[in-house]
């Protein structure tokens, strides 16, 4: 297990933190596996403002058509804080 801290922009930030968003559509250069936890950085205006919460990855989904090559789909859960 591995976390993985990355900036999220608005509106997209809010809408995983109340867990709306159940994905993320990211590039794979950093490896993803099921299990591994993202720690989402709210990134607006250039910088990190401070917010920030965690979430876990159930699934990946790579290598499908339609998908660009190098980036996969994560299926996501909030970690209750």
């Amino acid at each position: 297990m591995k976390i993985h801290h990355i900036k999220t922009i608005m509106p997209f930030f809010y809408e995983a933190k109340q867990g709306r968003k159940t994905f993320e559509l990211r590039k794979d250069d950093r490896h993803y596996q099921v299990n591994d936890i993202l720690h989402h950085l709210l990134f607006d205006d250039g910088q990190i403002q401070g917010d920030s919460f965690y979430q876990k990855i159930t699934y990946k989904l790579t290598c499908f058509d339609g998908l660009t090559e190098g980036y996969c789909i994560l299926g996501v859960e909030n970690i209750p804080e």
